[in-house]
């Protein structure tokens, strides 16, 4: 099964009931299947999504801080824990500069934890591949984090284009495959037609991670309501 098979299972099993009313989520194979070292070179498809959400973060960088910071932006965060309690707030935020050097917010009152940080094409998890794609260049899908560490990038194209990444660690420092503990997942709107000011924007992000002694899922939602 390759890369975007484990995506279709992971939105198969989070789709696992109507609405709201979700069932709680088991260990989906996106947090089962080992990551390899070194991966492999993404596929050309997967270079022209990777392509288009890069070029959609290029001018987000530069869009969102000339005409964005101080506007408001409402997420619905829905947020399902290990002992199958759920949580479901409407999140008001304001993009907001913390520094000249640092990447935009969306800050908020919320005491919950939620993606806060905006993604453009040097803050946020594909920076180096976005580096490397925006200079003709085909990346490996598995990204070195540290000496112990590795992410695994996928890319696809639907409803909006969309990347996964897996995170893995090593069990053992000796190890050539990484044991995968985190999956995250996020569409970002890369048609300017929709509106200008708004490509690059992340409309949803999803965050999987493995539950502490049981086979279920913490998971975080987190979409954009206009």
């Amino acid at each position: 099964m390759n890369k975007f098979g484990y995506m279709a299972i992971l939105l198969s099993l989070v789709l696992v009931s109507c609405g709201s009313d979700r069932q709680t989520v088991k260990k989906e194979q996106a947090l089962v299947q080992s990551i390899q070292a070194g991966g492999a070179p993404l596929s050309d498809s997967e270079v022209a999504v990777a392509l288009r959400i890069c070029y959609a973060f290029k001018s987000k960088h530069t869009t969102f801080k000339a005409e964005l910071v101080g506007k408001p932006f409402t997420f619905d965060l829905k947020e399902n824990y290990c002992d199958g309690h759920k949580e479901q707030e409407f999140l008001n935020t304001v993009v907001t500069e913390i520094a000249f050097d640092q990447p935009l917010q969306y800050l908020s009152q919320s005491q919950r934890p939620y993606f806060r940080t905006i993604m453009t094409h040097i803050y946020g998890p594909l920076n180096k591949i976005c580096d490397d794609v925006l200079k003709g260049n085909t990346p490996s899908n598995v990204v070195t984090i540290d000496s112990e560490s590795v992410m695994e990038v996928g890319f696809v194209n639907g409803l909006y284009d969309e990347y996964e990444i897996r995170y893995g660690r090593k069990k053992v420092k000796t190890d050539v495959t990484y044991s995968p503990y985190k999956v995250e997942r996020f569409k970002v709107l890369t048609n300017s037609r929709s509106s200008a000011n708004l490509l690059g924007l992340v409309v949803e992000s999803y965050r999987a991670q493995s539950c502490d002694n049981s086979v279920n899922l913490r998971e975080t939602t987190q979409t954009y309501v206009p």
